[in-house]
């Protein structure tokens, strides 16, 4: 088993009507109760997650809990015995 986090990195604009707004992102696993995040950042931790592909997906959610836009997804697997760390996947550079 593995813990599994889900992070997103980025987001891209959908044109809404002006009564809706965005409460926060739906992250889902196969077979593990899916996860709100409402506040950045914008990831979830699925605990206990056993051997087996999996798909997890985000989608935004509406003030009114509806599903806006498409959900995005990114297929990986969860080998045997083996643990999980976090290594730097992505990085970001500004001028302050």
């Amino acid at each position: 088993m593995a813990n599994v986090k889900v992070v997103m990195t980025s987001v891209r604009q959908l044109e809404v009507p002006l009564n809706v707004d965005v409460r926060g992102y739906v992250f889902s696993l196969e077979g593990l109760p899916s996860l709100e995040v409402a506040v950045a950042p914008y990831e979830a931790l699925f605990v206990g997650v056993p051997q087996g592909s999996y798909n997890p997906s985000v989608q935004a959610i509406d003030t009114n809990g509806n599903l806006l836009g498409s959900a995005l997804s990114v297929p990986f697997d969860v080998p045997s015995d083996v643990h999980l760390v976090d290594v730097p996947a992505t990085l970001v550079v500004s001028l302050a």
